[in-house]
């Protein structure tokens, strides 16, 4: 029986979703209730329940080597990977403006790096790994958690306040209008923060961090993402130190990141 299980339970339960017993186990129900919370997102339904096995274990040493030079952990990192791409390097999302890749990037955070996403969508984990390191490296030390990773995926500019979890801004309300600012009971702008992304279980009108914690610590109940984080881990525990000092990890960004070398040169320079 496990305690973040029957927590997730829970929550599928008081959003609708029936997943049987609250008994702490990931049987069939719960994981089709799982399933049914996902599509009603517009997510991939399943992405949570296959193994690992397309990761290999350099890439996941590689990226045991990134997370020690931003000091950040599997557990913060692996959630919002799932949630944003099922962590599958070829995932993109045409709802939002063709999102793509391991961490979803849109299109101009892509092409800075010389990319379409038609083009990135291609590249293999290996490959993207780099990027992810580049893109995480200005908030090194700030990824403390699963909330502030998410919050430095979706709106970085914020990433500072993610320790609080009760932080807001004004335009995560619901009646947030654009030029206008908060107007009580208009709904909004249409394509508001709020209107656009789903994370206000509670319905209390506004967005907070806690909720990017919740949205993406439930992917911590599904199986792949237990295998990414187990696996690294075991790995990481293996290697001991050996990244730590790494010149800030500037010359690994301008290195593999320059030159396009992904997984297996970033174990082999800094996790032997």
């Amino acid at each position: 029986m496990s305690e973040a299980v029957k927590a997730i339970q829970q929550r599928l339960k008081d959003e609708g979703f029936d997943p049987g017993p609250i008994d702490g186990e990931m049987g069939p129900k719960t994981q089709a209730a799982l399933n049914a919370e996902a599509a009603s997102q517009g997510r991939p339904v399943g992405q949570g329940n296959a193994n690992s096995s397309d990761w290999s274990d350099t890439d996941l040493t590689a990226l045991g080597a990134i997370f020690k030079i931003l000091d950040t952990t599997p557990e913060a990192v692996f959630p919002v990977m799932m949630f944003e791409s099922g962590a599958k390097p070829y995932a993109q999302n045409p709802r939002a403006g063709h999102a793509t890749g391991l961490l979803q990037w849109m299109d101009f955070n892509l092409k800075p790096w010389g990319y379409t996403p038609e083009e990135f969508k291609h590249l293999s984990i290996a490959d993207q790994l780099p990027y992810v390191l580049k893109y995480f490296m200005p908030h090194k030390g700030e990824l403390v958690n699963s909330a502030a990773v998410y919050m430095t995926v979706w709106q970085p500019a914020y990433t500072k306040y993610a320790s609080d979890l009760s932080w807001t801004h004004p335009t995560w309300n619901k009646d947030y209008i654009y030029g206008k600012g908060i107007v009580p009971g208009s709904g909004g702008s249409p394509g508001n923060v709020y209107n656009q992304n789903a994370f206000d279980r509670t319905k209390r009108g506004y967005i907070i961090v806690g909720d990017l914690k919740d949205t993406a610590d439930k992917m911590l109940a599904y199986p792949r993402t237990q295998e990414l984080i187990n696996r690294t881990n075991a790995l990481m525990g293996r290697a001991g130190d050996v990244v730590k000092g790494a010149a800030g990890g500037m010359g690994l960004i301008a290195v593999a990141g320059g030159l396009g070398l992904g997984a297996a040169w970033l174990a082999n320079k800094y996790w032997t």
